[in-house]
Order: C-alpha cells, then structure tokens, then sequence
C-alpha cells in the first residue's frame, strides 16, 4: 500500500481552567494516523474584526435660510465621513469559526424620510400665479412648520376637537411629527449613519511581526493595502512569553516520542495610523516551541 502524505493544520488541545490562561498544543511534525503519514502544521489564523461608520450628510434646499426663519443653523454641503469606530482580534478557529458571527451592522438616521436624497415638497398653492422665489418659499416653509407644532400643543392640550382622543389622537399626533421632519429636514437637511463590520484573515508567520491589513480614508472607509492615499490599518504581534504552562520533554531512553507544538502568548495589536484600536493576548503557534514527548509504549 503506498503511504499517502498529506499536509494538515493540527487540531488544537486546549489545556487549562476557567480561572487561568487556556494554553493551545498540537501534534507537529510527520506522523502515522490510521495507517498514513500525516504533516502536521499548526497554525493559527486571525481574525480581525473593524467596525467602520459611515455618515452621510445631504443638505437641506433650505439651508441657508435656516439661521434667518428657524434660528438654527443647517449643514450648507454635502458630506460623507467614515470612521473607524472598533476593532477586534480573535483566534478564527475558536472563538470565531464562521463568518455568520461577523457581528450585523445597523443604520441610524437623525432626519430620514423616504431615501437620502429625496426631500419632501411643500405643498404647491394652486391660487398663486407667481413661481415663488426661494426666500419666499422658505419663509412658507418655515411658517407652515410653526403652524403644525401649534396644532400638535392644541391637541394635547385639548384646546382643539376634544373629541379627538385615544387612538384618534395618537394617529393624528404621529402624522404631525411626520410633517414637522419633512419640513425641518428641508432646512436642516439629512443625516444618515451606517455601520458595517469588515472581517480580515491573517494567517501568521513566525518571522514576521508586522501586517498591513488595509487602509483608511476619511473620505472613502476602507481601502486595499496598496493605496498609498490612506492611513495603514496595521496588526502587530508581539511575543509576550512561552507561557507558563509546561510539558515534560522525554527521556533519551524513551522507546516512542512524538513532537507536539505549544503555542506562545503573543500580544495582537491593531493600529489605524498611530492611534490604537484593540489589543488581545492570543496563544498562537506560530511563535511556540516544539516539545518531544514520550507516547506509551504498544502493548
């Protein structure tokens, strides 16, 4: 029978308590398995989680009358920012073993009717033979906005209709608060912000301590690591210790050994330009040592 090699990532022993470090050993080197010679290569591939946040910023058509008729100011530009808001570090074949756990992203918007761009209209009056102007339209606008707050405190107040209660009343009060964002957002304009979470895998190598993981623009998110045009989103390991778990090396006259691999305690860092995101002390393979153990003897 011909002997069949094969090259594998050794599953790990994980060996500790709950009140200690967990320490992560595996069979290394080339060995038998049911009759084939097995490879065994640990490793330990990361994974790197970044939340990135994304705000846009649509102004309003009547935003610069915004200080003049509401006595507040609007955005008076078009915007779009993105920051990077978290980061993680994890082990991906323990404590993240599918991207399904890639933590869901969510939306937020302070103004938001219909899709971002897209303002409510003020209604059009028919008996006007004149275009108005758009000083003249946001004066209306502004007036029409006042006149519905007004509403809204007679209704509570029951200053009007008081037979307008229960679920009557709550209609109508939610129907004047969507009419009050559509005509404050035509001042103030739109603000909608997404978060979306990016996963990136790194594989480690033993000689190498540093990894350009992507790049970041406050003007476009993320960016492919050869962009120059953005901040490097860089993970950094550092050997921390071999760990104080030990194993006992076997004896010369030992008649089977086998070599297991012991994963070091490594500090992952991850850095957005010079600013630190996350830090996590991981047990990784790729910077443990080989220890011979003995294997019990045949019977």
């Amino acid at each position: 029978m011909k002997t069949l090699v094969s090259l594998l990532c050794c599953t790990a022993l994980t060996v500790g308590s709950a009140s200690a470090q967990s320490y992560r050993v595996a069979r290394a080197g080339a060995f038998e398995e049911n009759g084939r010679v097995e490879v065994g290569i640990p490793t330990s591939p990361l994974a790197v989680d970044l939340t990135v946040e994304k705000e846009v910023v649509t102004v309003g058509p009547y935003a610069r009358y915004a200080q003049k008729f509401l006595g507040v100011r609007g955005a008076l530009s078009d915007k779009t920012l993105y920051s990077v808001k978290a980061a993680r570090v994890a082990l991906l074949d323990r404590d993240a073993t599918t991207a399904s756990e890639v933590p869901a992203g969510e939306v937020r918007a302070t103004s938001y009717l219909g899709d971002t761009e897209t303002f409510s209209r003020v209604p059009f009056d028919k008996r006007s033979l004149v275009d108005e102007s758009l000083e003249t339209a946001a004066r209306n606008a502004a007036n029409t906005l006042f006149a519905i707050r007004r509403h809204r405190m007679e209704l509570i107040t029951s200053e009007a209709g008081e037979h307008v209660f229960g679920a009557g009343l709550q209609a109508a009060l939610a129907e004047l608060d969507r009419q009050e964002q559509a005509y404050t957002e035509l001042f103030l304009g739109k603000r909608v912000t997404t978060t979306s979470v990016e996963r990136i895998t790194v594989v480690p190598d033993a000689g190498k301590q540093k990894y350009i993981l992507c790049r970041f623009s406050p003007d476009r998110g993320l960016l492919p690591g050869n962009d120059l045009t953005g901040d490097v989103v860089l993970l950094q390991l550092d050997k921390e210790s071999d760990g104080s778990f030990t194993l006992t090396p076997a004896s010369p006259k030992a008649a089977r050994t086998a070599t297991y691999r012991v994963a070091a305690d490594v500090v992952c860092t991850v850095y957005c330009g010079t600013e630190e995101l996350t830090r996590a002390t991981l047990p990784l393979f790729e910077f443990g040592r080989d220890v011979e153990l003995a294997l019990p003897s045949k019977k």
